[in-house]
């Protein structure tokens, strides 16, 4: 939720800036060995994120991220990836995403690559993740990222904000533990600290795009995932 004081957006205007919003994802993943050394990795995202009265074909954002790693052992493996993802109202971004799995023993495991955060609305465009085996139904992470949230306003003509974008964009250090309570059901506790926080308004009846800097702050989440 943002609780952005509302006159820091757009001048004159009394209250929140944001309202409630729903999103929702669908994630497509291709792997495939080509030799015994050799994988290769595809994983395509669409994602729609937008407040209720938005137009929903104008609120879908999309990403690819395909590459190739390397088996250096039975424990190491390395490669290189590289991203492209949309962004509402801006150009489209391409970015590299580094690619190691490495088994350090039966408990730590370091990974670095793009890392899915659904149930927090967030995904780890490029980051990497040191994990730890705590039992057979909890594991705990220390990571880093680069995530990014977007979101579509309503068309509504008397909203100042009618069928503008948000966009924002964040580099986190986080720590968390995650427990199976059973085979499909988990849940998720983080803490972490924004190291660096941007958000970029794209404001159809206003200057565009407008762009904010925040300070660097802490932050909690936790979830429970379902699946079927």
């Amino acid at each position: 939720v943002y609780d952005l004081d509302a006159s820091a957006v757009v001048p004159n205007l009394v209250g929140s800036a944001f309202p409630h919003f729903g999103q929702g994802s669908l994630y497509g993943v291709y792997s495939r060995q080509l030799d015994q050394e050799t994988d290769i990795l595809a994983i395509a995202r669409v994602m729609g994120s937008m407040d209720y009265g938005a137009d929903l074909a104008d609120s879908f954002t999309f990403g690819l991220v395909g590459g190739m790693s390397t088996k250096v052992d039975d424990d190491l493996s390395i490669g290189l990836a590289v991203g492209i993802q949309t962004r509402l109202e801006e150009d489209l971004i391409l970015y590299p995403v580094p690619l190691v799995d490495w088994r350090i023993d039966d408990k730590w495991r370091l990974h670095s690559g793009h890392i899915a955060e659904n149930a927090s609305g967030f995904e780890d465009l490029s980051g990497v993740r040191l994990s730890y085996l705590a039992s057979d139904a909890q594991d705990c992470y220390l990571g880093l990222g680069w995530r990014i949230r977007q979101l579509r306003f309503d068309d509504d003509a008397s909203d100042p904000l009618a069928g503008g974008a948000f966009l924002d964009q964040r580099l986190s250090l986080y720590g968390g533990t995650a427990w199976r309570v059973q085979h499909n059901l988990s849940t998720f506790l983080n803490l972490g600290y924004n190291l660096r926080q941007e958000f970029d308004l794209h404001d159809v009846n206003g200057p565009n795009p407008r762009d904010m800097q925040t300070d660097p702050a802490p932050f909690v989440n936790f979830g429970v995932v379902f699946s079927f």
